[in-house]
């Protein structure tokens, strides 16, 4: 019964994908368009929030801080592609510590089991986010959407994968337990 779900979803995922890579550009501007939704409802909820719970101490800071939310919500959905260009440069930043830190962390325990993949993922990691700098802003229209596309086939063929496991090796089936009767003796 979960096997068909999972199906389902690997084959929607790997879809979308495929359209998400060869439409980066579109894909990148509805999630920053989604995002801007999400944020928009969470400022609304927490300034209402804070207007109802105007007895708690942090009323100020919740209230600004669901203006801020929403404020920000609203340039996402009415700007998707200048969020695009903000949000390529947040990931290329982040990529490139993230890859500093794993490089240092790997030469920290040079020698110790694995430590050759952690230094070659934080190498992968530092010289991706140095692409992306290094293309910004031109490349931001696609590089969000591009990173969208990629994991959602990913995760739909490992969807299918997963599926197609559980297919071969079903779960076997609880047996109900009976307790002996005794013997008429």
């Amino acid at each position: 019964r979960g096997r068909k779900w999972w199906t389902v979803a690997g084959v929607v995922l790997t879809v979308l994908g495929v359209l998400a890579i060869f439409m980066p550009v579109v894909m990148g501007a509805t999630a920053m368009l989604l995002l801007g939704v999400v944020l928009i409802v969470s400022g609304v909820s927490q300034v209402l929030h804070a207007f109802a719970s105007r007895g708690w101490g942090g009323f100020a800071v919740q209230l600004l801080l669901g203006v801020l939310y929403a404020a920000v919500g609203v340039l996402l959905a009415t700007q998707p592609l200048a969020g695009l260009v903000a949000m390529t440069l947040i990931v290329a930043i982040f990529l490139f510590v993230d890859g500093a830190v794993r490089l240092a962390l790997a030469f920290r325990i040079k020698g110790a089991p694995g430590w050759g993949f952690l230094a070659a993922g934080g190498l992968l990691s530092l010289l991706l986010g140095l692409i992306i700098y290094l293309g910004w802003p031109g490349d931001s229209i696609w590089v969000i959407g591009m990173f969208i596309g990629i994991d959602m086939l990913i995760w739909g063929v490992t969807l299918l994968g997963l599926s197609s496991a559980l297919a071969r090796h079903p779960r076997p089936r609880k047996e109900t337990y009976e307790p002996a009767t005794p013997a008429a003796g």
